[in-house]
């Protein structure tokens, strides 16, 4: 028998065990024996798939082939190396790769994957564990939950942590071919006749892509900091026709909010009147809707309960006067509203907390967000304008609104820092923001306040909460019994104010208040989005109020590019906000009746919708205002496009931002759109 013949034939059989040695180590006794075995047969090919895709991925874990079966297309990149799967570690664990390799964040790459019935084993490159993954083929998706992991605690016998010690699990990777679209918020890639998407089941998977000269990695993690074990991803693929169909049946089995059914709805076509609505006013909101053609009106939360500058009082949610009889009075309001035919909504800040709310003052609560945390070295005693802290202070906030530590229940805020020991944080002003002086013991812990990046000024502004705490779903309760009331969208505003990974605190914030509303809202807007906002925020978002002097210029560059990144998503935009600005002199700038028909005509090119604010009530009353020519330019084209008058050749003309167009009706009472000359 040649040598060649004999190694393939014969294997190592180790039988280890670990001794321990002098100073604390382990000696690793390893006794080899040679056993014949049948000749080596080449593993299968595994192959995953539904009605609608075939994968195949190689014994080596590496994809070769993804193809949709109506178009015969293949959607991978087959060059690509790289594995499907890959676990990370903070740094090397088993004694042996310890020694050989750095102390360092280390990423092993799956090495091999066999399918035993609906069950993936993967194994890995050095780790000495496998994972384990649940499949669930359905003809619409196929399902990927890493159900746990094999011979972990046996590959960390010897020491005292869980196992294994896994950092960040890849649950996909997918190189895509390049193709006309690349949604980056769904995380898909598609043209007009095949589509792939890697997307998550929950907020709790982390989906990313990387982009590449052929085409993109569609990928999704699992992290410890939120959840590995129970994490599931989902790939869809199939004709781009039934593509939607696919992620509706996902966001049905799965329990998600229904993205898909609010896309197709009419209601996120129709535009939107917000405005400061009471019962004292409500006839006339009514009246001014109508006037202006909008199907929807938005009550921003501050104009129902008590508010201050640049949202000091958020997270009390107490009833302004004009609302003298609380909810009964909000259900009166959104009652007439819908008797209108209108339908109405509510803005919200859900993470932020006013400095002037009773969390802040007069004694912070112990649930406000910290950006870093600091151990006193000292006794810091009421009084005391110098705080001795054990880590280095240089890493805390220069920018001086940022300057505020919480130690208890007191803030403080700070003018200078110390670079090396002692590290002190000095200046500081005791009891900010009115709360009360107290005593800090050596070794309490404290930080620096999640100050929020918007608004305010060193006595008025908001924080953010732990968005890990119970204040967060005891400040969405608040806000959804607001909804409750009536409403029947959401703009879920401020969902940026928390901590990283933001792909999943966002949405997090988003779904905390979604799950509390007892009906689920027709769609939902909102500010930062995430990869699962997605299923949410259908109509994605508005667009701060341009002022007059650049309002068609900056609604030509930022909601049209927008809408053109969103429809990459199956996604639209917010063409607003839009105010209603002073003065109306004709010589100051004031907002003007062609601004208005400059918008919509994007914004109906685009098919996408407006909302315009009247901030205070007054602005749709203010004196001299042209309030009526605006409104009339809005009921026109709001009304032309709610009965079906621009055609697919229109919208694609009202797109061109070198050209000016207005909507007129003629003599008959038919809409006429009309070029202007250059």
């Amino acid at each position: 028998m040649q040598d060649e013949e004999l190694a393939v034939l014969t294997e190592d059989v180790r039988s280890e065990s670990e001794v321990l040695v002098g100073h604390g180590g382990y000696m690793k006794l390893t006794l080899t024996a040679f056993v014949i075995l049948p000749a080596v047969v080449a593993v299968a090919d595994v192959t995953v798939g539904n009605s609608k895709f075939t994968l195949t991925v190689g014994d080596d874990a590496r994809p070769k082939s993804l193809v949709v079966k109506a178009t015969g297309e293949e959607m991978l990149v087959p060059s690509r190396g790289r594995p499907l799967f890959s676990v990370t570690q903070e740094r090397p664990f088993n004694n042996e790769i310890k020694l050989t390799y750095p102390n360092a964040r280390t990423t092993y790459r799956a090495k091999s994957v066999r399918r035993e019935g609906d069950r993936l084993m993967v194994d890995f490159e050095q780790a000495r564990y496998s994972a384990i993954l649940k499949l669930t083929e359905t003809d619409d998706y196929v399902a990927f939950t890493l159900e746990g992991f094999a011979n972990a605690r046996d590959a960390y016998s010897v020491l005292k942590l869980d196992c294994p010690p896994v950092s960040e699990f890849r649950l996909l990777e997918l190189p895509v071919k390049q193709r006309a679209h690349l949604g980056v918020w769904l995380n898909v890639m598609w043209d007009d006749s095949s589509a792939v998407a890697v997307i998550s089941s929950s907020v709790n998977e982390l989906i990313s892509h990387e982009m590449r000269d052929d085409g993109a990695l569609l990928i999704a993690d699992a992290l410890k900091s939120v959840k590995v074990e129970g994490t599931t991803v989902l790939l869809v693929a199939s004709e781009t026709p039934r593509f939607l169909d696919c992620i509706d049946q996902v966001e049905v089995d799965f329990g998600m909010p229904r993205g898909v059914a609010s896309r197709r709805s009419r209601e996120i076509k129709q535009s939107t009147l917000s405005t400061f609505t009471c019962p004292a006013n409500v006839d006339e909101v009514i009246a001014f809707a109508k006037k202006g053609g909008f199907r929807n009106v938005m009550l921003n939360y501050k104009h129902i309960v008590k508010e201050g500058p640049s949202w000091c009082h958020c997270g009390d949610y107490d009833f302004r006067a004009d609302y003298p009889n609380g909810y009964a009075d909000l259900r009166l309001v959104l009652g007439k509203l819908k008797a209108a035919g209108l339908t109405p909504g509510l803005h919200v800040l859900a993470p932020h907390i006013g400095m002037c709310s009773r969390y802040v003052t007069p004694v912070a609560d112990h649930r406000l967000g910290l950006t870093r945390h600091y151990t006193l070295a000292k006794p810091l005693q009421a009084g005391v304008t110098v705080a001795f802290v054990e880590e280095d202070p240089m890493k805390a906030p220069e920018f001086p609104n940022l300057r505020v530590l919480r130690f208890g229940g007191e803030l403080i805020r700070y003018e200078g820092r110390s670079a090396t020991r002692p590290y002190t944080f000095t200046g500081l002003v005791r009891g900010a923001f009115g709360t009360r002086l107290a005593d800090h013991p050596k070794g309490e812990i404290g930080g620096v306040l999640d100050v929020s990046e918007y608004g305010g000024t060193n006595n008025v502004g908001s924080c953010y909460l732990d968005p890990d705490s119970s204040l967060a779903d005891e400040v969405s309760e608040k806000i959804a019994k607001l909804f409750n009331c009536g409403m029947e969208f959401v703009y879920l505003d401020g969902s940026e104010g928390v901590k990283a990974p933001y792909g999943h605190y966002v949405a997090l914030a988003q779904k905390r208040v979604w799950d509390k509303l007892k009906v689920a809202p027709k769609f939902g807007e909102g500010a930062a989005k995430s990869h699962f906002s997605w299923h949410m925020l259908s109509a994605a978002n508005a667009y701060d109020r341009f002022p007059p002097a650049t309002f068609e210029r900056d609604t030509a560059i930022y909601p049209v590019e927008g809408a053109k990144v969103m429809a990459n998503d199956f996604s639209q935009v917010d063409f607003g906000w839009w105010g209603i600005v002073g003065p109306y002199d004709g010589i100051h700038g004031g907002t003007r009746p062609e601004m208005w028909e400059w918008g919509f005509k994007l914004a109906v090119g685009y098919d996408a919708p407006v909302t315009v604010q009247g901030r205070g009530y007054e602005e749709l009353k203010a004196e001299g205002s042209p309030i009526d020519a605006l409104l009339s330019v809005s009921k026109r084209w709001l009304d032309a496009r709610e009965q079906g008058f621009f055609t697919s050749g229109m919208k694609a003309r009202l797109r061109d931002t070198s050209v000016r167009h207005t909507l007129t009706m003629n003599a008959r009472g038919e809409y006429e759109l009309k070029e202007l000359p250059r």
